[in-house]
């Protein structure tokens, strides 16, 4: 039988490292950066070189979007810009074949148009009146550019792919800037739909809403092809993906037909999401449903950023350090309402998951999966990576590849099941280090954490108080006639769970659990005892194991702040033994090992256990004036 997990339920891939980028990474942000620098440079040169105008008034050159684009070979210069005005709806089902140009609309009339006012943030309508798709790319003939602005594209339809906007098999640089596209209806990708070639998209304060797909991916879908010619897709600004559904009926575990309440990805589509917002629903991937998995996010084979700190390159800037990148009240009939993704990457850095409601959070099938903090300044200093108050009813995770995971608070997530956190399978590299973890579970969740089978699980630096299970904080399945039974390392943590148990097992046949744990603040230690079966092997280690069962002493506990109270005995309590590795600063982006004298002057100890690292001492004047 699975166990439920909330938050992570794990098939994983590869494993990143030191808060930083890997090289896809970093390329994947830097081509971002000089995809927005095209569009700039683009916008700028078109500008005067030649356009046509659209609308009802008598200044228009003509009444429809079509004519105009059927008139292109008119331009002498290659490509044009339709200027739109808003003084009509266009109910029309426009096709763009191998063509360079520009849609822009919110002009009041032709007039303006003509003069080149500024339309501002108004819209255009055009509505394809449930026909075919607003809007359908093609052209495979040389690499083309389409700017659409300013538009509304609503009441498509398509019995295959892409109601409100599809482009199919083209080599297209497209960017859509203060597009809406709502209420639009398809097989798959309902929004817009993506089709194999090489599209480079870019969305910027835009919104993606209401769009429904029979199948699979209500808001997005995006496939990438091969790996020679991949698609982009790069959501800056205030765009939001919100309130789109995929209907599809649930299948087995791993079909994608129902999936994808808000994007779909699939087949090497990369996919960088710089927007979100702590509480704006609007803005970010909030409130899509998906039948199956993924309601607000399903990927197979393909690479997702969400990427939250601000990424600036040659004076080109794209997201901020004032708003999480949000993925926010998604729901899913099966596996990870937030995220599913099967045989992809996802990297999280500045992400707020929140409020998202299915079997799980987050879940990971064979894939990669990296959550971490990679500077300084963010839009919540403490929580950087906050991922809270998100159920679950069923479902556990198994075959995880790898994962790494640090600065991340988690709270307030509740299962109505058996695992609340983490449950997991396959021996693999698992490492969370310098995490939060509080009140999260409740009177049904048996485990916060859960090992099922074999796994390599690596916990360091972690505070995991105040949570609520009605058996243990650690579980692990246990085979001692198996090489592949579970290892787990628990160092320089805190787990202090008022009446919780630290550690069960559930175990075969007779024998021991081996473990490695060391310098740890808990609430009980008779669980991590021979007489119960454990044998701890971080014995050699100087000082011993340095485990106490003592208050943590943190500085609002009952107000949610696990940060240390300046006289907490987790202050310098240990050194890092030699067998564990620190690789990231605390949850605040502190160094570690600070030497606090005010505790001790011992330069043995001078590590702080657990997520935070506190600098909170005035060591400066405590002889003279303390």
């Amino acid at each position: 039988m699975y166990k439920s997990a909330i938050i992570l339920l794990l098939m994983i891939g590869t494993l990143n490292a030191k808060n930083s980028l890997s090289s896809f990474s970093q390329k994947q942000l830097q081509d971002d950066i000089e995809l927005m620098e095209y569009f700039n440079n683009y916008s700028k040169n078109i500008k005067g070189i030649d356009f046509f105008t659209v609308g009802a008034d008598s200044a228009c050159q003509y009444s429809s979007i079509q004519a105009a684009i059927d008139d292109f070979s008119q331009s002498p210069f290659g490509n044009i810009e339709i200027r739109i005005a808003r003084n009509k709806t266009y109910f029309e089902n426009i096709i763009i074949d191998n063509e360079t140009l520009s849609l822009v609309g919110g002009y009041s009339n032709c007039t303006q148009a003509s003069q080149g006012g500024n339309p501002g943030n108004n819209q255009s309508l055009i509505d394809g009146n449930n026909l075919e798709s607003v809007i359908r790319i093609e052209g495979t003939t040389q690499r083309r550019t389409v700017l659409l602005k300013n538009l509304r594209l609503l009441h498509g339809t398509n019995v295959g792919p892409g109601g409100g906007l599809v482009s199919y098999l083209s080599d297209v640089a497209l960017s859509l800037d203060n597009v809406d596209v709502r209420n639009n209806t398809a097989h798959y990708g309902a929004g817009i739909a993506i089709i194999q070639g090489n599209t480079d998209m870019v969305l910027k304060n835009s919104l993606i809403i209401g769009n429904v797909a029979a199948g699979y991916g209500g808001g997005i879908y995006c496939s990438g092809g091969t790996f020679v010619t991949d698609s982009t897709v790069v959501i800056i600004g205030d765009t939001g993906i919100v309130s789109n559904f995929a209907n599809g009926p649930s299948g087995d575990d791993l079909s994608g037909n129902g999936s994808g309440g808000g994007i779909y990805l699939e087949n090497n589509c990369t996919t960088t999401i710089y927007s979100g917002s702590e509480t704006n629903g609007l803005v970010g991937i909030s409130g899509n449903q998906a039948n199956h998995h993924g309601g607000g996010i399903y990927a197979d084979h393909s690479s997702i950023t969400l990427y939250g700190h601000q990424n600036c390159n040659n004076a080109i800037c794209l997201g901020d350090n004032d708003n999480p990148v949000s993925i926010r009240n998604n729901t899913s009939a099966r596996r990870g309402s937030a995220v599913y993704t099967v045989n992809s990457t996802l990297n999280m850095y500045a992400s707020l998951i929140e409020g998202n409601t299915g079997t799980s959070g987050i879940y990971i099938a064979f894939s990669a999966l990296n959550i971490g903090r990679l500077e300084k300044n963010c839009w919540s200093n403490e929580k950087c990576n906050y991922i809270i108050n998100n159920s679950s009813e069923a479902i556990g995770g198994f075959q995880i590849h790898a994962v790494d995971i640090s600065s991340v608070y988690f709270e307030d997530n509740n299962s109505l099941f058996d695992v609340s956190l983490f449950s997991t399978t396959q021996r693999v590299p698992f490492r969370v280090e310098g995490c939060m973890m509080n009140n999260n579970g409740s009177n049904t969740t048996q485990y916060l954490i859960d090992f099922t089978g074999s796994i390599d699980a690596e916990f360091i630096h972690n505070t995991i108080a105040n949570n609520t299970v009605t058996s243990s904080i650690f579980n692990s399945d246990y085979n001692p006639f198996n090489s592949n039974s579970p290892f787990i390392s628990i160092h320089s943590s805190i787990v202090y769970n008022p009446a919780m148990n630290f550690l069960s097992y559930d175990v075969t046949d007779d024998g021991f659990l081996d473990v490695l744990i060391s310098a740890v603040i808990t609430n009980e230690t008779n669980t991590i005892s021979a007489t119960n079966g454990v044998i701890n092997d971080a014995l050699n280690i100087a000082g011993g194991t340095m485990i106490s069962s003592v208050a943590p002493r943190f500085k609002d506990s009952a107000n949610g702040d696990f940060h240390l109270a300046l006289n907490s005995p987790a202050i310098d309590y240990f050194h890092t033994p030699s067998r564990v590795t620190v690789l990231y600063k605390d949850i605040d982006y502190e160094e570690r090992g600070f030497d606090d004298p005010v505790i001790n002057g011992q330069s043995l100890f001078y590590y702080d256990i657990g997520a935070d690292e506190t600098y909170g001492n005035d060591y400066i004047f405590v002889n003279s004036f303390e």
